[in-house]
């Protein structure tokens, strides 16, 4: 980074890529030196993210100690998994009404680079390519609330699988994505409810709440790989 150093919105963008591509552990400190010191910027300055990202619930801040990674409560994550089943039919019931030629062309390139990307075994893309393909369901709703809901419930849910995922699953299936847009295709809002609820019910069951594993990430390693993008 060159100048006169980098913006809020760039430091801001890449932690909150790196904690929601789960390439930042729950429970990762994020201490306010060490990130002044990857980013050539003032404390002052990561601490006006860290309060960001902590009102957007990807990061804990606690007296005497600082800011870390949140790590949600099994109770947090069972209301957070109900929470999306109502805002992402709600975002599906808009698309479908919303929805064109278009719109399916779009949703079908995104699975083909869902496909590719699990091809060649790329989980951390395929992860990446995961929350995109409901990131871009939204943008057909044509709601900006809506949309900025359920990119809220994704992003915090990717802590919830990182923190409680079983050792066996993989993510998000892009099985499930491709029978969502054959529902949505044929305009048949039965079975795309029906398509959505079971999907979500899916990711649900990929999460054991009743013991998360420990794990850790290392901000130099993390953060010096720069942003991804969706």
């Amino acid at each position: 980074m060159t100048g006169t150093g980098p913006s809020d919105d760039q430091i801001h963008d890449q932690i909150r890529a790196a904690i929601v591509e789960r390439r930042l552990a729950p429970g990762t400190r994020l201490r306010e030196q060490q990130l002044s010191d990857i980013y050539a910027a003032s404390r002052r300055q990561v601490r006006r993210v860290l309060e960001r990202l902590a009102y957007a619930g990807l990061v804990e801040i606690a007296p005497n100690r600082g800011a870390s990674v949140a790590q949600p409560s099994p109770k947090y994550a069972r209301d957070l998994f109900e929470a999306r089943k109502a805002i992402e039919t709600a975002v599906a019931r808009a698309a479908l009404d919303a929805c064109d030629d278009d719109g399916i062309a779009m949703l079908r390139a995104h699975l083909a680079l869902e496909a590719r990307a699990a091809e060649a075994g790329d989980r951390q893309e395929a992860l990446v390519l995961s929350g995109g393909f409901h990131r871009r369901l939204a943008s057909l709703a044509d709601n900006a609330i809506l949309a900025k809901f359920l990119n809220e419930v994704v992003s915090r849910e990717s802590l919830i699988i990182q923190l409680y995922e079983r050792p066996s699953d993989s993510g998000c299936s892009s099985t499930d994505h491709s029978r969502i847009v054959d529902a949505l295709e044929r305009k048949d809002w039965g079975d795309l409810r029906t398509r959505i609820l079971d999907h979500i019910d899916a990711i649900r069951a990929q999460v054991d709440l009743d013991t998360p594993p420990a794990r850790t990430g290392a901000l130099e390693t993390v953060l010096g790989l720069g942003p991804r993008h969706d």
